[in-house]
């Protein structure tokens, strides 16, 4: 009753919900500030963008779409393509698609028709309603050439429904282009160690700016640990300490996240997160300060190439010197697996290979006591190179990097 109140425009039913909507900004701002989110309420376009277009959205299908169309009306299918039907079933309007030979693209476990509600009974509006709407805006107002949605797995019949729906109203066509691009970006659950959905030991599920307090308080024990080590010790200052705890906890959430398969179930863990070794965040930002202290040292020493690396040529005298080269010259080629498979798991394994190619060169390979000042000038434009890589890379994800570790 509430949701039908709130489609008509009821005043009392819109003070509740404004208040409603008001009191989450106030949660979730926060967390998207300290996340690095760059979205702002400017972006926004959430169901109620919709509402008044609702109506008039399930007019129209109706109408072209009915059991009785208007006879001067075009036909509204290509030959041999997927069609759909809108009619009422129990009291719901109901869109139900079809092949082109008349058989039922979406079935229920019964064998029978399964059709997408786009309107109950009682007047009410459903998400079906609103995503054909935000379709429709997106494809015709917006101009879409891809859109991406990106939900929970078990949405996946969902989305299969409403892109069908799109692409038989003919939403997609575009005169003289290539056809809008729909994809459903599913991901799957995180587990805790006993692989049952992530909660409490109290059985409650956990909040993310609780997580992201746990994350860091863990980072900076661990940075307050070795800070106690006369031998490991880096000699930060107290607000150093704060900073770095806090891109390391969040940069680790987020990579732990990223770095999985997204369509997958994975077990959290705090220990790996945090891990200096191994395919985590602070594995990779380490990697990146490493770099970052070899210019450091070199400047100190008078070093005029460690203090401004020179734009030349490359010389590879060795394995893993080309090992590493090679690794580099791979980045464009991973960002755009990324971008037409939408996995950026594929990113976080490049910059973890990167990372341990650049490990390997630095053992193998001298920089600054290299043999010559040519093979120094060309180790020295290596390790740039992988630190500029590493920091794109790490950018992309939403990661902070650090120049000291």
């Amino acid at each position: 009753a509430e949701v039908v109140a709130l489609h008509r425009g009821d005043p009392t039913a819109l003070r509740a919900w404004q208040y409603i909507v008001d009191e989450s900004r106030n949660h979730y701002l926060p967390i998207y500030l300290r996340l690095g989110v760059g979205l702002t309420l400017a972006d926004e376009r959430g169901e109620s963008f919709y509402n008044d277009r609702l109506a008039g959205l399930v007019a129209e299908l109706e109408k072209r779409f009915g059991p009785t169309p208007p006879a001067a009306s075009p036909a509204p299918f290509s030959p041999g393509s997927p069609r759909i039907r809108v009619e009422e079933s129990d009291g719901a309007l109901c869109i139900f698609h079809e092949t082109p030979d008349g058989r039922p693209m979406f079935k229920n476990p019964e064998g029978k028709p399964l059709p997408m509600i786009i309107r109950k009974s009682d007047g009410a509006f459903l998400y079906a309603t609103t995503d054909l709407a935000a379709m429709r805006f997106r494809t015709r107002e917006m101009h879409a050439d891809r859109i991406v949605y990106v939900t929970d797995a078990r949405q996946a019949r969902h989305f299969e429904m409403v892109f069908a729906a799109a692409r038989a109203i003919g939403w997609t066509r575009r005169a003289n282009q290539p056809d809008v691009q729909l994809e459903h970006a599913s991901f799957g659950s995180i587990l805790g160690e006993d692989r049952k959905p992530l909660k409490t030991r109290s059985g409650e599920n956990i909040k993310l700016s609780d997580l992201l307090d746990e994350a860091v308080s863990r980072a900076e024990q661990l940075i307050r640990t070795t800070e106690s080590d006369p031998d490991r010790r880096r000699d930060f200052t107290e607000s150093e300490i704060r900073d770095i705890a806090e891109a390391v906890g969040i940069g680790a959430v987020k990579y732990a996240d990223l770095a999985q398969n997204r369509q997958s179930d994975y077990v959290f863990s705090w220990d790996r997160m945090l891990a200096l070794e191994g395919n985590t965040a602070p594995y990779l930002m380490y990697a990146y300060a490493r770099i970052r202290s070899i210019y450091r040292k070199g400047a100190e020493s008078g070093d005029a190439l460690a203090a401004a690396p020179a734009a030349g040529a490359v010389v590879i005298t060795g394995q893993a010197e080309r090992v590493l080269a090679l690794q580099i010259a791979r980045f464009a080629e991973t960002i755009d697996d990324v971008a037409a498979n939408l996995k950026i798991n594929l990113l976080t394994d490049y910059l973890y290979e990167l990372s341990g190619a650049f490990m390997r060169f630095y053992e193998a390979c001298p920089v600054l006591s290299a043999d010559t000042p040519a093979l120094r000038a060309s180790r020295l434009r290596l390790c740039d190179l992988t630190a500029r890589t590493l920091r794109i890379g790490l950018d992309l994800l939403g990661i902070r990097t650090l120049e000291r570790m």
